[in-house]
């Protein structure tokens, strides 16, 4: 869609562009012509067609004159970058097949566009003055870059697919007013940003196919024309094929390590492709069938004449504001409008979005030269959530189980202390905070628990994930649940009344479900215990409670620090990374001999062999990987050695999975957001027809594009999107498994006696029963 590619060396661009003028490569050559573009490239009294060595001169630091571009002059600094837009496949389809040179004119309107957005938000950094200790780097908000369009992707088998694509190469130079001179641009945050510019081109694009008379059809994250099918896209994408098949080989890579690899594997241009030739192939590629398929979307596209928009400017701001604010409290305001302008699909501008901005009563705020907005109502949930901790303080008498004395002598003095704190503390919210692997949950809430159960108080457990709720049931002795359903279950908030509600992981809960917490707490006159470690994870929802609630409530905070969960030299290394000295706390692993480096290629099969070496030995094992990608990578290296052990079966069975598309509200109150097979569990009753706990599939959408919905009698309901809080979204995936295999319950459900299986619980596969029903032992 966008990708952004730093050039890392002067002479090696140089020497990419010299190669690129003789075999009449991406930038500079026959048949490829483009104009300076930028308020940086007129101040150099670069205007018009691009000359080959005025753009060279630039390259190499230089001005088209001679003299130096730059102050600094590094022998390895990055000369430009290329930002390369690509238009769905589908449209450079529609172009190659009726020859309308209106397609090439939307996608260059929209880079268009989107390079404007790009050179507002130009840097440079600060390296001297008043401003060097303040964010670091200054707007400058002006450009050189060149646009270099093509109509076709890079050869494969000697053949070129139809890709409208330009290759807008951006000089690394901007003029800052304040110092006077040509500096360094600092693109850091214009790629951090990537997404908004992406969504700029598209929202243009998209826009400008609207008024052509085509309708632009979301697929998941991309989009495509409507009435196109996938198969023929795919046909005409063999280059995105190529580099997917040389991904696979090498194992799980980044999209980085994907983009060097297409780089790599490349087929040369031997001149450039016109334009009817490109058009004459693709063409001759397609059956008649094919053709008369495109002929057809085309000429319905002229009968219609333009599309009429779907969606408000006002609501589609809201929908951008909505989705980040649900799992934060502050969110990059290109990050909101990125998002809006996705949800738009060409019905709304960056222009009215910003207007519709300007009359929301925001919050804003720079980080790191980058802007940020947060609204008036998460600053009130979040004074809400505050005050209540504030006004509890030494508002209730104590809880009084001084008669019962700590029953695990093993337990530390702060330890003991923080238990103690819990016990005769006056305030309605207590905190115990603490390094990862110090006890709190083993040691401090385990034996605080029993005392106040003990002195005859009402005691649950809750914790934000599923993981930590199932260790809470095995080290606890009182109920334990997730704190999704303590907020949504009334029962269950009924029962605690006038009880504790101890809350383990708390560093993970967000302001929202921190201000529900407290809100049910004061109506059901409880007690709230929080336990957690700021330093160990930052909150998946919105805001960081935990640490508002430390820093302006003034409550009294026991800190267990010594930690108890591992020993010697591994206890060391631990405590040093507690502490923030990193350093020294991964040197002491590497003297251990516990670190061990790999590339990517090598990593997932080295794992697997040491993963089977350990379970050999009678060891359990865990292995962690930073992506989904890379997990289900290892995953199948570690299935495939216990196979060739012989400790699962060899043949393996799909077995029908859900897997949580952790959509927010806003995505799920968007019909876009659905898709065939799609299924909804509803978390409450949404009707008569929707009961809580059921499970309906997605059947597909009616003439308005809102989604149907099939329950299991085979009645077809329109789902009610604006009860998107009571419901979750999953996609049908298939899991191969086979005798031997360890499966993980990620949901309470049930066995086939109708017995709970609780979240977390792990099952060994024995074998698979004649009806498809599966033993576990």
């Amino acid at each position: 869609m966008l990708r952004i590619t730093k050039s890392r060396s002067a002479a090696g661009a140089a020497e990419y562009f010299r190669k690129g003028l003789r075999c009449s490569d991406y930038y500079l050559g026959d048949g490829v012509v483009a104009h300076w573009q930028g308020m940086g490239a007129a101040r150099l009294g670069l205007i018009g067609e691009v000359r080959d060595a005025d753009f060279l001169a630039l390259l190499n630091n230089r001005t088209p004159r001679g003299g130096k571009l730059t102050v600094r002059d590094k022998a390895n600094r990055v000369p430009m970058t290329d930002f390369t837009f690509n238009a769905p496949k589908s449209v450079s389809l529609l172009w190659a097949v009726t020859g309308d040179e209106r397609f090439v004119a939307a996608h260059n309107r929209a880079v268009q566009a989107a390079m404007v957005e790009v050179e507002r938000g130009m840097q440079t950094r600060v390296r001297k003055g008043d401003d060097f200790n303040s964010e670091k780097v200054r707007d400058t908000g002006n450009a050189i870059w060149a646009g270099f369009q093509q109509a076709d992707a890079r050869p494969v088998d000697g053949v070129v697919d139809p890709h409208l694509h330009t290759h807008c190469a951006l000089i690394n130079a901007t003029w800052d007013e304040t110092e006077g001179r040509f500096k360094a641009a600092e693109i850091r945050n214009i790629v951090a940003d990537k997404h908004y510019y992406q969504a700029v081109y598209h929202g243009v694009l998209m826009h400008e196919l609207k008024q052509m008379g085509y309708v632009p059809e979301r697929r998941g994250r991309f989009w495509d024309m409507a009435g196109i099918p996938r198969a023929l896209i795919e046909r005409f994408s063999r280059r995105t094929m190529e580099i997917e098949e040389e991904a696979a080989k090498a194992g799980t890579l980044t999209a980085a390590q994907k983009g060097a690899l297409g780089l790599r594997t490349r087929a040369d241009k031997y001149g450039a492709t016109s334009d009817v030739h490109i058009q004459a192939s693709t063409y001759a590629r397609l059956s008649g069938k094919d053709r008369a398929l495109l002929d057809g979307v085309a000429r319905e596209a002229a009968e219609r004449g333009s599309v009429e928009a779907d969606h408000t400017v006002m609501e589609t701001w809201r929908y951008g504001l909505d989705h980040a604010l649900e799992r934060q409290s502050v969110a990059f305001e290109k990050r909101v409008l990125g998002d809006a302008l996705w949800h738009g699909m060409g019905d709304v501008s960056t222009t009215e979005l910003q207007s519709a901005a300007s009359l929301e009563k925001l919050l804003r705020g720079r980080v790191d030269g980058r802007q940020i907005i947060s609204t008036e109502e998460m600053q009130a949930l979040e004074t809400r959530m505050v005050n209540f901790a504030r006004d509890g303080r030494n508002s209730l008498p104590p809880l009084g189980c001084g008669e019962y004395a700590i029953s695990r002598a093993y337990l530390n003095q702060r330890q003991r202390q923080a238990i103690q704190h819990i016990w005769n503390s006056a305030d309605k919210v207590m905190v115990i905070e603490g390094d990862a692997g110090v006890g709190k949950t083993t040691g401090v809430l385990a034996e605080a628990v029993a005392g106040l159960k003990n002195a005859g108080h009402k005691v649950a457990c809750f914790a934000p994930t599923s993981g930590a709720v199932k260790e809470l049931s095995k080290d606890i002795d009182a109920p334990a649940a997730t704190l999704a359903r303590l907020l949504v279950d009334q029962d269950l908030q009924n029962e605690m009344q006038g009880g504790v509600l101890v809350i383990d992981e708390a560093g993970l809960i967000g302001v929202r479900d921190m201000a529900r917490l407290f809100d049910i707490a004061e109506l059901e006159h409880c007690r709230v215990v929080l336990s957690g470690d700021t330093k160990q994870h930052g909150s998946v929802d919105a805001g960081d409670a935990m640490r508002l609630l430390q820093q302006r409530c003034g409550l009294h905070t026991p800190r267990v620090r010594e930690i108890v969960r591992q020993k010697g030299a591994y206890k060391e290394a631990v405590s040093a990374l507690a502490d923030g000295k990193l350093k020294d706390g991964w040197a002491r692993f590497e003297n251990m001999g516990a670190l061990i480096e790999t590339g990517p290629e090598d990593r997932a099969r080295e794992v697997a062999q040491d993963y089977l070496g350990e379970v050999e030995s009678g060891h359990s094992v865990l292995v962690v990987a930073p992506t989904h990608r890379e997990k289900d990578d290892v995953t199948r290296h570690i299935r495939a050695q216990l196979k060739q052990a012989q400790r699962l079966g060899y043949e393996d069975r799909g077995v029908y999975r859900l897997v949580d598309t952790k959509s927010t509200k806003a995505e799920r109150s968007d019909p876009a957001h659905y898709e065939v097979g799609m299924v909804v569990k509803c978390l409450s009753n949404l009707s008569p027809d929707l009961k809580a706990g059921m499970r309906v599939e997605i059947a597909g959408k009616d003439e308005v594009g809102k989604p149907l919905i099939r329950t299991s009698n085979g009645a077809v309901l329109t789902l009610p999107l604006e009860e998107a809080a009571r419901f979750k979204t999953y996609r049908q995936a298939e899991l191969p498994l086979a005798p031997g295999d360890l499966v993980r319950l990620t949901e309470q459900g049930l066995d086939a006696q109708g017995r709970k299986l609780p979240t977390g619980t792990i099952l060994r596969l024995k074998h698979f029963n004649k009806d498809g029903s599966m033993r576990f032992e």
